[in-house]
């Protein structure tokens, strides 16, 4: 992995790759993923056995990273800026959205446990 400058992510280059404008960005010998679930997918998927062996298997792994990118995003954001300080956040907004999370990991780790 490739870490990279300001200066490269003002670039041409960075542009023709990245329809997005954003990170994180996988170079591949294939062309340029953007966003961590097509990211995830895509390294998953080389091991041949991570994503499902079935339709209902694919399905399942799908309702997972739908779970965590619709119901679990905001909550994670809300947190990292709590912790990071990257945009405001009142100590009680942080406290819940801490709260929320611990839940929302509960479920998830339930769900995914022995998997």
């Amino acid at each position: 992995m490739q870490c990279v400058d300001e200066d490269f992510l003002k670039s041409a280059d960075f542009k023709a790759m990245n329809s997005t404008d954003n990170l994180p960005l996988l170079k591949t010998a294939e062309g340029s993923l953007q966003e961590a679930s097509a990211i995830i997918k895509y390294l998953c998927s080389l091991s041949g056995k991570m994503l499902g062996s079935n339709e209902v298997e694919r399905s399942l792994v799908d309702q997972w990273f739908a779970y965590v990118n619709t119901t679990m995003r905001g909550t994670v954001n809300q947190v990292n800026n709590g912790i990071f300080g990257t945009a405001e956040i009142t100590q009680a907004a942080y406290n819940d959205a801490n709260k929320n999370l611990k839940n929302q990991l509960k479920v998830l780790n339930t769900a995914l446990e022995g998997k």
